[in-house]
């Protein structure tokens, strides 16, 4: 629930920060009476334009910013001394917000990640429970679908030699 109380929160948040940088970067001239000479343009703070001859070509390194990733079909584990157990659906969907990766990456991110479901203290039955989800150092959790399951547990029969 907590997650999705988050979610909920986020992306009107997410949204108005992309709107905001997209007004932003727009271009568009706030003074509708500006020159149409592009000589004559100035920055917002009244500074001329440099010539090309005044530019210079600088080497900075680009850092990647967060990424949104999604894993698919990450398998959700339950354990129990001495039961059987069955979850429905077997697997969930997960989508991330992390840092940028290499392309071998996603499965390694697919094998830190981990899904459970606390199945300790329940009795035989079925039961509706939330998946709880590990996620390696550095990465959000943005969205999981679904977000509930089925958890049949059974006494496991024991077997005669």
């Amino acid at each position: 629930m907590a997650a999705s109380f988050l979610r909920r929160l986020m992306k009107p948040f997410l949204i108005s920060l992309m709107l905001l940088a997209l007004a932003g970067a727009s271009g568009f001239p706030a003074d509708t009476q500006e020159e149409t000479d592009p000589s004559s343009r100035r920055f917002k703070d009244s500074r001329p334009v440099p010539d090309k001859a005044a530019q210079s070509i600088t080497d900075v390194p680009i850092e990647n910013g967060p990424i949104k990733q999604q894993l698919m079909s990450l398998p959700i584990h339950a354990e129990k001394t001495g039961a059987a157990i069955r979850i429905h659906p077997p697997s969930i969907d997960i989508t991330l917000l992390g840092p940028a990766s290499e392309p071998k990456a996603p499965d390694e991110l697919k094998n830190a990640a981990f899904a459970y479901i606390q199945a300790n203290g329940l009795a035989a039955g079925i039961y509706v429970r939330p998946a709880r989800i590990i996620l390696p150092e550095g990465y959000v959790l943005i969205d999981a679908r679904p977000e509930l399951f089925v958890v049949e547990i059974a006494e496991a029969e024991e077997t005669a030699p």
